[in-house]
């Protein structure tokens, strides 16, 4: 009889470690990566990026354009393109490129701004 109850308490020990591993790991996303990101960028230039619900598309905006992205794939980090635009960002920093950039921007997430 020991040993069933044993068993049992075991078993319910590791279903519940599973279960709230489970849940750290979802908090985990929402906090990774909000539904808006403002950047500070070279030359004084402000980026935001809106994420769909599905993470699936961006929308990133520079001044008063604004660019519809897909994602991609990338080793690191995420990325989102279109064929004007590419947007890749990993922790704080985001690099911008396009053809319509005279250069790569090289950004930093602004503190707060996240909604």
């Amino acid at each position: 009889m020991r040993k069933s109850i044993a068993g049992k308490s075991g078993l319910l020990r590791n279903m519940f470690a599973g279960t709230m591993l489970l849940l750290l790991s979802a908090c985990g996303v929402s906090e990774e990566m909000p539904d808006t990101i403002s950047y500070a960028c070279d030359q004084g230039v402000v980026a935001k990026v809106a994420f769909s619900p599905q993470r699936d598309r961006a929308r990133l905006e520079i001044g008063a354009l604004s660019y519809d992205l897909q994602a991609i794939d990338a080793d690191s980090g995420i990325k989102y393109s279109n064929d004007k635009m590419l947007y890749w960002a990993k922790d704080d920093e985001a690099e911008i490129s396009g053809v319509e950039l005279l250069k790569p921007l090289k950004c930093k997430r602004r503190d707060g701004e996240d909604s």
